[in-house]
């Protein structure tokens, strides 16, 4: 068992937001917009049309598979707070949590709690 430290889980969350942040295609099935693509990645388009094939990050796969089991296997409160947490993550950090709260449509100590609740869930499933 290793000893997860709120620094490490923030360094760990962050990359994994970024990392999905890249290769979310909207949830529809189809690539990002040509535009997306390049401000994604700085100005070089490496391709026209297809999908893109996620790049190859362990680290943040590891997340991605915690969150998506949390989703997944407790469909009932885990499953808002790891809605939460994905929204916090993969949206840009100048966001205030009060407009992140709006947007999933609830309170921002509801928020602020799922937020917490999620990184428990997930700090222990890294320990």
């Amino acid at each position: 068992m290793r000893d997860v430290t709120d620094d490490y889980l923030e360094k760990r969350l962050i990359e994994w937001g970024e990392w999905f942040i890249r290769n979310d295609s909207n949830g529809l099935g189809s690539p990002q917009s040509t535009l997306g693509r390049l401000i994604v990645d700085g100005g070089i388009l490496t391709h026209a049309f297809g999908p893109k094939i996620p790049p190859e990050n362990p680290s943040a796969q590891e997340i991605e598979d915690i969150v998506s089991s949390l989703v997944v296997f407790n469909k009932g409160q885990y499953s808002k707070c790891m809605k939460a947490l994905k929204l916090k993550y993969t949206l840009p950090s100048y966001i205030k949590m009060d407009k992140l709260a709006r947007k999933a449509g609830i309170s921002s100590r509801t928020f602020r709690e799922r937020i917490l609740t999620a990184r428990i869930c997930v700090k222990m499933r890294l320990s």
